[in-house]
């Protein structure tokens, strides 16, 4: 009894080989689990089909919905029948630029289309983002090719031709509201700049109308004082002068006016 007492106290003494091993497996299984989630490919959302486009579907080109394939639309050769539309991309020409310079200035289907970060002359590929009623916005996508227009010009009033034709002779028999000489000939009023009432003066005809003209003063060659004093400005002849003049001249523009023409 003793003998087989002693040996059970011997044997309960000795360390258990299960706990380590459970650790150690456990570490393992822990490595391999943070190794996995490292290196597992990235986990993609499931596709959904919002609506699906058939060719033999009957449906009217209204109702089909429009689908952006990246296609460019080229307008180079003239925008007859090509629809603008929004989101869609365009070869354009850029020939103009806004009164600001900010904004190139294109047209897509007829519609005047401002884009940004090009020039006058420019062949630029663009993708139209917002239409209004009349004009539209369009992004730059890339410039093709840089334009070599000339710059922009500058527009003066109108100046006055050059006096031709023969040398005429007259009398000044009164003066105008401008100031002007005034020569009667063939039942019209002359205006000469700086002449006097009672010089008798050759000239040549400037401008010419139904009942008055413009004539440059070429010399004075004399002068007469049997003239009576005459008002400086007779209201017939200066008024169809001056309502004439208005026409021809466009009241609108002014001395200095910088003009924009297409």
């Amino acid at each position: 009894m003793n003998t087989q007492s002693s040996q059970s106290v011997q044997d309960s003494g000795k360390p258990s080989l299960a706990l380590p091993f459970a650790l150690f497996a456990a570490t393992l299984l822990g490595l391999a689990a943070v190794v996995y989630l490292l290196v597992r490919p990235p986990q993609h959302e499931q596709e959904v089909v919002l609506s699906v486009v058939d060719a033999g579907d009957e449906t009217s080109a209204e109702e089909a919905p429009v689908v952006n394939t990246g296609e460019i639309i080229d307008t180079l050769s003239g925008d007859a029948g090509i629809e603008i539309r929004e989101g869609a991309r365009y070869r354009v020409r850029i020939f103009d630029m806004s009164r600001q310079g900010s904004s190139g200035i294109a047209r897509i289907g007829g519609m005047i289309t401002f884009v940004d970060g090009v020039e006058k002359g420019d062949i630029a590929v663009v993708e139209v983002t917002r239409l209004r009623s009349t004009t539209a916005q369009a992004a730059l996508l890339n410039v093709e090719q840089k334009g070599t227009a000339a710059p922009r010009t500058t527009y003066t009033t109108r100046q006055e031709p050059a006096a031709s034709g023969p040398v005429l002779t007259g009398t000044v028999v009164r003066l105008g509201s401008k100031g002007d000489g005034t020569v009667e000939a063939d039942g019209k009023s002359i205006y000469i700049s700086g002449t006097k009432i009672g010089q008798i003066v050759t000239y040549r005809m400037k401008m010419e109308r139904d009942r008055f003209g413009i004539g440059e003063l070429v010399e004075v060659i004399g002068t007469t004082d049997s003239l009576p004093e005459a008002p400086a400005q007779p209201p017939a002849e200066d008024t169809a002068r001056e309502e004439e003049e208005l026409e021809v001249r466009a009241p609108h523009i002014k001395p200095g006016t910088e003009i924009e023409v297409d």
